[in-house]
């Protein structure tokens, strides 16, 4: 039995997800610990035979709150991985930060730990990482330039592994109008047979869309709609009213859980990526983004950072933009549309270069009785 464990609702999680439905498809027996879950995805893994235990109560909001679900957390853990009926014998911490709070609780079980951000300023998840990479635990990065930067504070006693957020259960194929209803039946009509030029993530100032709208405006294309999907940040209902005036062909879909939010993004021509450049952790972001765009073989256009770029660039299948030159931006929307079908094979090609075979035999490797 595998317990995965990750102090957060599941469904916020998407390279958990993945991971399940990876073990899940070799057919090991899962628990999973969480805060909490959306039901459809409850129900779904349900289905596969898939235990939960969830953590979260709702106390009062606040400081208060987040403290008292931690201890609580942690509570129900140690009762979990002491119960010698569990079958326990393997868990995975689903983020650095789960791993903190429950790590010194597991007993004699062999620990997988996965390591999603990079916490440059956060010094007790550094010194966190620097004590337990000497032990024989496994870390799984998601992607190389994040795991090199954590090898300029530490050497790891049991050699890292890459698993890119990359979507195990993708649809990959465009979805007809009957897998929609309701609400999404409604966006369905409105985005079906027009370009949608798709930002989904967080949404606010630091995304710097301005000149991409500008960009579009310019082009003047009624077909062509700019599509913001997701939840405001900090200012971000003040920038969404900013980005419809500068292109009134401008719309915002409210937040999705997965999976649904995917029959949105299937209907993209082409897929943005934006970061600002405020903290390293943003420079060298790993987006799930590029990959739940390149399934549907979407071409991707993002902003100049290293991780976007060398990405793009290696696989040919978006460009890189200058957010602070519309012309180029310009360029770039008609070099696309020129070129789709070379841009769209690419992005098929570059969804493809990971193989979820050769990451589970790593993880067999150290996981030395999960089931073939």
């Amino acid at each position: 039995m595998i317990l995965i464990a990750i102090k957060d609702r599941l469904e916020k999680n998407i390279p958990t997800i993945s991971l399940i439905d990876l073990l899940l498809s070799k057919n090991n027996k899962i628990t999973i610990f969480c805060y909490s879950c959306s039901p459809t995805l409850y129900n779904y893994y349900i289905n596969k035979g898939v235990s939960f235990k969830f953590t979260y109560i709702s106390f009062p909001k606040g400081f208060l709150n987040k403290i008292l679900n931690i201890i609580n957390f942690r509570l129900q853990f140690s009762k979990i991985v002491s119960n010698p009926l569990s079958g326990i014998n393997n868990i995975i911490f689903g983020s650095l930060d789960t791993a903190y709070y429950l790590y010194h609780r597991i007993g004699k079980k062999r620990v997988i730990i996965h390591v999603r951000e990079l916490y440059e300023k956060e010094r007790r998840f550094i010194n966190f990482i620097k004590r337990i990479s000497q032990i024989d635990c496994q870390f799984i990065f998601t992607d190389y330039l994040r795991l090199s930067v954590y090898k300029t504070k530490t050497q790891f006693k049991v050699l890292p592994i890459l698993f890119p957020n990359k979507l195990y259960s993708h649809p990959r194929k465009l979805l007809q109008s009957d897998y929609y209803n309701d609400q999404l039946l409604d966006i369905y009509q409105t985005l079906n047979n027009k370009e949608v030029y798709l930002y989904q993530g967080f949404i606010g100032p630091g995304r710097n869309l301005n000149n991409f709208a500008n960009a579009l405006s310019i082009i003047n294309n009624p077909k062509k709609i700019l599509v913001l999907m997701g939840a405001f940040a900090e200012g971000g209902y003040e920038y969404l009213n900013k980005l419809k005036n500068i292109y009134h062909n401008t719309i915002h879909i409210s937040h999705i859980n997965y999976p649904d939010y995917l029959k949105i993004t299937s209907l993209a021509h082409v897929g943005l990526v934006s970061y600002n450049t405020s903290n390293l952790n943003n420079i060298f972001c790993a987006p799930n983004k590029i990959y739940e765009y390149s399934g549907f073989g979407i071409p991707v256009i993002g902003n100049d950072i290293p991780c976007l770029k060398l990405t793009i660039d290696k696989f040919n299948f978006g460009k890189i933009y200058n957010e602070d030159n519309i012309n180029s931006i310009i360029n770039i929307i008609n070099e696309i549309d020129i070129n789709y079908d070379f841009y769209s094979k690419n992005s098929d090609i570059f969804f493809e270069s990971f193989n979820f075979d050769e990451f589970y035999s790593q993880l067999k490797t150290f996981f030395y009785d999960l089931q073939n």
